[in-house]
């Protein structure tokens, strides 16, 4: 959500974290067992704000941040869609309430901004500023 180029594991998957590595990515993670190693970072927290405020202190996320740029389930750079281009595969009272959409051009995911953008732009701005 905070536009920078991720990749999520739903299972651990070492080869993945073998190619992340290969690539010079970093690499977050809960696992205790990995913490201290090379490009890993160990998350301390379960808290999703937690997190945020952890890796803050070491990146400058809030200046490198570019919220809601990428799509959330595939990653793919987000483009604009014209309005009529989403009548019908948005709910009726999104496209009635919405002037400015955005799309995945890969997974085709259409994005609006609503109350839960809202939500996640508070927590971002309570946790860096």
């Amino acid at each position: 959500m905070m536009g920078f180029d991720t990749l999520t594991m739903r299972t651990w998957d070492e080869d993945l974290v073998q190619q992340a590595r290969y690539a010079d990515r970093i690499v977050l993670t809960r696992r205790a067992s990995l913490q201290g190693q090379q490009r890993i970072i160990f998350l301390n927290s379960d808290d999703l704000a937690q997190q945020l405020r952890q890796l803050a202190k070491q990146f400058d996320l809030g200046g490198m941040a570019r919220p809601f740029t990428r799509c959330c389930i595939c990653n793919t750079v987000l483009e604009p869609i014209a309005r009529p281009e989403v009548k019908g595969r948005v709910p009726e009272f999104v496209f009635m309430r919405h002037k400015r959409f955005t799309h995945c051009p890969q997974c085709g995911k259409i994005y609006w901004s609503g109350t839960h953008r809202d939500r996640v732009e508070e927590v971002f701005k309570n946790v860096l500023g």
